[in-house]
């Protein structure tokens, strides 16, 4: 996706309906086609907490300060309230390992199923 600096709000896109990088990645696989465990905040539950965690409350931050505020809800777990606190708990960890990236699975293969859109 293309990347785009200084964004501080959505209105700001260029283009609705595109996904665009305005913080570069939290965690990147270490080596190409990489499962979970070559992510660190994948392989690791507490990198996970703190990384999901601080990501998730800059999101809910931007899209609730929108002219009509955008509440964020979790599409990859059953149920989830708060996604700022959500998204970085150990359901949503156990979710995305048992559900949609189990071991040997290529992260960048199943990417499209667990971005929200």
């Amino acid at each position: 996706c293309p990347k785009l600096d200084g964004i501080t709000d959505p209105s700001q896109l260029p283009q609705e309906g595109m996904w665009y990088e305005v913080h570069a990645p939290g965690s990147v696989s270490i080596k190409e086609g990489g499962d979970l465990w070559s992510y660190p905040h994948l392989a690791q539950k507490a990198v996970f907490k703190q990384l999901m965690t601080a990501r998730a409350g800059i999101v809910v931050k931007k899209l609730a300060s929108q002219r009509i505020p955008i509440d964020v809800e979790c599409k990859v777990c059953d149920r989830s309230r708060g996604y700022e606190e959500h998204l970085g708990a150990d359901k949503h960890w156990r979710t995305l390992h048992e559900k949609f990236i189990p071991d040997g699975q290529s992260v960048e293969a199943v990417r499209h199923l667990i971005w929200q859109s």
